[in-house]
């Protein structure tokens, strides 16, 4: 073990350490390979990542864009967020055949359009929830003409008010 004075400042490193700029090292191929290996995967998987957002995030878009114009007042708006989540997950779970409950709506549903079925239930719950929650406040008017505008836009009428659980308009009146 030699010590040899290094050329940046006046201390002592070991002679085996010191480096000139012929001998700097080189990046290896294997990380260099192992980096174009992760940036393909990661562009390969890209188009899954941009795949159009849930109903579920949708109807929280939906609510987030009331709370923005509403009054402000916290534990108001955390519960609106929770009774939100809460009439999603019901009409989710009517039509789940792996055994989830809902909190507050047990029923069980079968459909042939298992997607289908439960994006109108959700829809349907989330506008009734939403409308509730929100008939009584400062932005009422423009509130409600959104959330109804956006059933529309989803392609429900925003109008029915079924409770029949035959259809999954009905059990998302429902819950």
């Amino acid at each position: 073990f030699v010590l040899a004075p290094c050329p940046m400042n006046s201390t002592l490193v070991p002679a085996t350490r010191r480096q000139t700029a012929s001998q700097t090292p080189r990046p290896n191929r294997r990380r260099r390979a192992a980096g174009w290996l992760l940036l393909a995967v990661g562009l390969l998987t890209a188009p899954a990542c941009l795949a159009a957002p849930s109903i579920a995030r949708d109807w929280n878009e939906q609510i987030l864009a009331a709370i923005r114009i509403d009054t402000p007042h916290p534990p108001v708006q955390a519960r609106n967020l929770f009774s939100l989540s809460a009439c999603l997950y019901d009409a989710w779970a009517a039509y789940d055949t792996n055994g989830a409950v809902g909190f507050a709506y047990r029923a069980k549903h079968g459909t042939t359009n298992l997607a289908a079925a439960r994006r109108e239930a959700v829809s349907f719950a989330a506008l009734r929830i939403l409308q509730e929650r929100y008939s009584y406040s400062r932005s009422a008017s423009l509130t409600l003409a959104n959330l109804s505008a956006h059933m529309t836009a989803l392609g429900y009428n925003p109008g029915n008010t079924s409770r029949d659980p035959a259809t999954p308009a009905g059990v998302g009146n429902a819950v």
